[in-house]
């Protein structure tokens, strides 16, 4: 078999698997709010308002910074200019829950900023095209349908469900996790497969560049928490995690010639690494600080 139409099938059922792991896995965790502690988290206006202007102005800003300081190559900065520009991604509940974030802030905050992204994100691709020589572009409406079916809906079902029929939703919930579970490990297994194929186009101080991105993404929305450290966590990811439907449909729409999905998942596979280092980092430093940290 042709290795190009290898690479279009492994692509095409990753997109495929994808699209059932992200909802399955936001339903999933969402499925234990129910309406009152969710609306409970919309009662820190402060905090929203923080994580906003983090994660939807600071963000984007110093990524286009860095991306032009370090001379990044015009693929993988779009890519990463995307992704800082589209904060919100459905695995940041699955993360924060794995990391002992608050789950409703990252519930609450992502609903929040997937509704203003569809007005961001055109901005940010505006402006990041004239000071580029990219050719970004999406429509609000083509951006809103391609994150409500994987973020919103999920969420909204999972809370609704659980609020109004909650022997339901615990069948539900079940029958998610089955199949998050089934799909993740291919969808793992594909996409590192891909991934480390796409590597080949990271340059070194490209690599360095992500890793001083996403540190300091983190790093702004962890401080944007403020006092309680499962919202510090919460707000840290929701920074530093751009949503992945979006990085592929803009890159698709903008370059629909380039095979953009092997650097996209390479990205997605120097960040988790760089996010899994500082969250060891923090436990190992709490630890010695003799901090308790579930």
């Amino acid at each position: 078999m042709d290795i190009h139409l290898l690479k279009e099938i492994l692509q095409k059922i990753l997109d495929l698997l994808a699209h059932a792991v992200f909802p399955a896995a936001v339903f999933a965790i969402s499925a234990n709010i129910n309406l009152r502690e969710f609306a409970d988290e919309f009662r820190k206006p402060a905090l929203f308002i923080k994580a906003f202007i983090v994660a939807s102005i600071v963000v984007p800003l110093i990524t286009a910074g860095i991306v032009k300081l370090f001379n990044v190559p015009l693929l993988i900065a779009g890519i990463v200019l995307i992704a800082a520009s589209a904060p919100g991604d459905s695995f940041v509940i699955l993360e924060a829950k794995a990391k002992k974030g608050n789950i409703r802030l990252a519930a609450a905050t992502m609903t929040l900023l997937c509704l203003t992204m569809p007005f961001m994100v055109p901005f940010w691709m505006g402006l990041f095209s004239r000071w580029f020589p990219l050719h970004l572009a999406v429509t609000p409406a083509g951006l809103f349908a391609a994150i409500a079916p994987i973020t919103i809906l999920p969420i909204a079902a999972g809370i609704i469900l659980r609020s109004f029929m909650p022997a339901v939703t615990s069948v539900l919930q079940k029958i998610a996790q089955i199949i998050f579970k089934v799909a993740i490990v291919t969808v793992g297994f594909f996409a590192l497969i891909i991934g480390f194929e796409g590597l080949r186009h990271f340059t070194l101080l490209a690599i360095a560049a992500i890793l001083i991105v996403v540190s300091l993404a983190l790093g702004f929305g962890y401080y944007a928490g403020g006092g309680e450290r499962k919202d510090r966590i919460s707000l840290a990811l929701t920074a530093s995690m751009g949503n992945f439907a979006v990085i592929i449909l803009i890159a698709h729409l903008s370059y629909p010639g380039a095979h953009v999905l092997a650097v996209a998942m390479a990205f997605v596979i120097l960040r988790g690494l760089i996010i899994i280092s500082w969250y060891l980092l923090m436990r190992f430093r709490l630890r010695k600080l003799g901090i308790a940290f579930p």
